[in-house]
Order: C-alpha cells, then sequence, then structure tokens
C-alpha cells in the first residue's frame, strides 16, 4: 500500500489508448488500489441528467458551456474534487485537456503522461469501441473534423511541452505494457514486477542444477521479475518424486496451470534444454507467450 497518494494525469487525443494504459497500471501494481477518474464521465453525467444523448459533440460542447457561465477552470476544479475524495493509493485522472488541468496536477504534485498515436490507428480503434454514440460509423474526415474542437486542440502542446512521460502507442498491448512499466519504474520509482515462468534443468547433475535454478532466480529477481518455478517447488522432499514418470508428469501440468497469466518465459540454457524445458518453450509458443533465452555464465 502507498503511504501518499500518487496522481497521475492521462493527455492523449481520443482513442490513443489511456483507458488501455490505467488497465495496464493497475494490473501491474496489484498491491496498489487503482482509481480512474475521467472528466469525459463527470460530464456524460451532466449530458445523461439533461436527457441529451452521450455524442462527442454533446460532450465538447458541454465544458465550453460550462466555462462560459461560471468561468474557466471549472471542468478541473471538479476533477480536483473527485482526486482529492478518492481513497485509493493511485489516482489516474483520463483527460489532462486544458491549460488549468496542467496547473491543477502541478499542485498535486502529479506525474503527467502523453499517449499518442498515429490518426488512423486511433479512428480504427474508436470505430471498434463505439463508446461515444455514432464512433463506430463516423467517417474518417468527421473522426478528423472532431479534433478541431476546443477540448481536443491544446492536448497535443500539453502532452509536448507538459508531460513527464510520453508514449507512442501504434504497436501492440504487449508493447504499451512495457511503456507502462517503464514509467512504473522510471517515473514513480517504483517496481513493477515482471511475472516470468523460469526454464533450468532438473534432471541429471541434481545438485549442480538446483545452485544453478537459485541463481537464475536471483538473475530475474535483479532484472524486476517474479520468477515462478515449479520445478524447484514440486520437487522438494515430501512433494513429488520426480523420478516417478507418473510424479513428475504430475507436478509438470499442475506447473502449466500457473503460465496463464505470466508475461513471458525465461529460458536459462548454460547447461543446455533439457526435455522438461523443451515442453515448457512450446507451451509458451503454442500460448503466444513470448520466449527469452539468456545465459548466465557463457555467451551464444
Amino acid at each position: 500500500m502507498a503511504n501518499k497518494k500518487i496522481v497521475i494525469g492521462l493527455a492523449g487525443q481520443k482513442g490513443a489508448g489511456k483507458g488501455a494504459f490505467t488497465k495496464i497500471l493497475d494490473e501491474l501494481l496489484p498491491r496498489y488500489s487503482v482509481e480512474r477518474i475521467s472528466s469525459g464521465a463527470l460530464l456524460g453525467e451532466i449530458v445523461n441528467l439533461a436527457g441529451k444523448p452521450l455524442t462527442r459533440d454533446n460532450l465538447q460542447k458541454l465544458p465550453v458551456a460550462l466555462e462560459n457561465a461560471f468561468g474557466k477552470g471549472i471542468v478541473s476544479g471538479m476533477v480536483r474534487r473527485e482526486i482529492l475524495k478518492s481513497n485509493s493509493d493511485i489516482v489516474v485522472f483520463d483527460g489532462v485537456r486544458w491549460p488549468s488541468d496542467v496547473q491543477m496536477l502541478r499542485k498535486l504534485n502529479a506525474s503527467t503522461v502523453y499517449i499518442t498515436a498515429s490518426p488512423e490507428v486511433r479512428y480504427e480503434r474508436t470505430k471498434t469501441r463505439g463508446e461515444k454514440t455514432g464512433e463506430n460509423t463516423a467517417s474518417f474526415n468527421e473522426f478528423l473534423a472532431q479534433e478541431s474542437a476546443p477540448t481536443e486542440t491544446a492536448i497535443s502542446s500539453i502532452g509536448e511541452r507538459d508531460s513527464d512521460f510520453r508514449t507512442q502507442n501504434d504497436g501492440t498491448v504487449d508493447e504499451l505494457r512495457e511503456q507502462v512499466r517503464t514509467f512504473v519504474n522510471e517515473v514513480l520509482g517504483i517496481v513493477a514486477f515482471r511475472r516470468v515462468i523460469l526454464e533450468t534443468p532438473f534432471a541429471g547433475d541434481i545438485e549442480r542444477n538446483l545452485r544453478y535454478a537459485r541463481a537464475c532466480m536471483r538473475d530475474c529477481l535483479l532484472r524486476g521479475e517474479a520468477p515462478y518455478a515449479s520445478h524447484l517447488l514440486y520437487t522438494q522432499e515430501g512433494v513429488l518424486d520426480d523420478n516417478s514418470r507418473e510424479e513428475r508428469k504430475l507436478g509438470i501440468e499442475a506447473g502449466f496451470l500457473w503460465r496463464e497469466p505470466a508475461d513471458a518465459t525465461v529460458v536459462y540454457r548454460d547447461w543446455g534444454i533439457s526435455g522438461g524445458m523443451q515442453l515448457g518453450i512450446e507451451d509458451a509458443e503454442q500460448k503466444g507467450r513470448p520466449v527469452e533465452y539468456r545465459n548466465l555464465y557463457t555467451t551464444e
């Protein structure tokens, strides 16, 4: 648990991946409670109460009307009150778009992240998700025209000028995950452990292989990874007998059940690749999990 609330502001055009960033952040930091506060959600409540359709056009008109009626920074003030009310360890403000948002975040000692992607990629994402009424039917030209609205025009300049971290999110979710991990480690100063399946030899020279596996586990931990090694856990005295074909098979199958949430399989191959290791590699390849090959004592 965090001793002090961490506030993060996300600046990015529609479809850039701000929601995905927050979801990944929550996954990477299971010991922290993460809450997402969206200015769009706050404005959406007002639109719904007014009985109007939740279109992007209405969401863009409303903050302008509020500022005309109550003065600049009214929406930023709404967001600030929500942030201060939150009891979560980490509060993510999704939707930095006004200079008043930047000023508000500075007073809260927040970190600001700028997420961007090409217009073509963002357009396809908004069509797929259909989050706002009409998004899935809008033409590309209509999509671009929406970005000239007063609520959108300052986003890129704020991102370029005032962000503490920038990411170009044109790629895969896994690539974005590594960017979020870098942000957590370097900007927040929190170790975001990467979950890895450790593959090392066991059978044969067991004493040597145990020493080697422990050294590999240490190497993983020093890399900011949380390694899981079923062949070290289930082969302990009183658990399973690795010399029994049936019990060895049982241990391998039980270990496979824990592989689903892993970010990668890491294979340490100074002493070669055993049959059990090969099964783990094949399972990772079949599931689409990255496989990384490493050496502690030799180079290849």
